[in-house]
């Protein structure tokens, strides 16, 4: 789990290993991850990975992201949690 404070950005990153990559796909608590603007995808495979990046936390990006990649012999994910907290929290 990434514990990060409201405002900093995040990197989110999905190793792969093997070759033939068709598709990654971001989710975000079990949905489908959107590029948007302050949300960018950065690889498509050929590379050996991915990342996620967001460019300023806010509370609403804490949950589960999984990155799922797929290619001719099935599909693969691998999944991390991320938790937001604001200054008002106390770190344990």
């Amino acid at each position: 789990m990434q514990v990060r404070m409201v405002g900093e950005p995040a990197r989110l990153y999905c190793q792969l290993e093997g070759s033939g990559v068709d598709q990654i796909r971001w989710l975000y608590n079990s949905k489908p991850i959107e590029p948007r603007p302050g949300l960018l995808f950065v690889g498509d495979g050929t590379d050996s990975g991915s990342h996620l990046s967001i460019a300023k936390l806010g509370k609403h990006h804490t949950g589960l992201y999984t990155c799922s990649v797929s290619n001719k012999a099935g599909i693969a994910e691998s999944a991390g949690s991320v938790y937001v907290r604001d200054a008002t929290e106390t770190g344990e």
